[in-house]
């Protein structure tokens, strides 16, 4: 999980306007790959998926398996991905007839990782399960 002990609440202070205007990720495929292998012990067909403000791909194993490589914001409070990561937990371990995306750990245990992208912005990273349905674009 995202350590919340580098501010008192977890919670960094930033503009609250700014996650809707900064630029959505920009990780290309390949290098989106390397992580999901490197950091998720993952590898498999990476397919882009619509977002509003974050990068979110499609993952496909060979198993037929799927997930979603999730990139979060530059200016997403770790916070937010972290409380979300625990509510996907929480309600995933309490109610089994709640269809929820299971949260995946790093090779190191972690529910997410802080990734450094080319242009020097830091984004949390995270893998869920695949949920079918209708896409955003549609």
């Amino acid at each position: 999980m995202v350590n919340s002990d580098d501010k008192a609440n977890g919670m960094t202070q930033t503009d609250p306007f700014e996650v809707l205007t900064s630029p959505v990720p920009g990780l290309g495929v390949t290098d989106a790959a390397t992580v999901l292998r490197d950091a998720f012990g993952l590898q498999g067909d990476l397919e882009p998926l619509t977002s509003e403000r974050d990068q979110n791909f499609r993952v496909t194993l060979a198993s037929g398996e799927r997930f979603v490589l999730k990139i979060a914001n530059s200016a997403e409070d770790p916070g937010v991905t972290d409380l979300q990561s625990r509510a996907m937990l929480h309600v995933g371990g309490a109610a089994d007839s709640v269809p929820v995306p299971q949260v995946l750990t790093t090779i190191d245990g972690d529910t997410s990782l802080k990734h450094i992208a080319p242009d020097g912005r830091e984004h949390v990273i995270r893998v869920l399960s695949w949920l079918d349905g209708v896409p955003l674009q549609h």
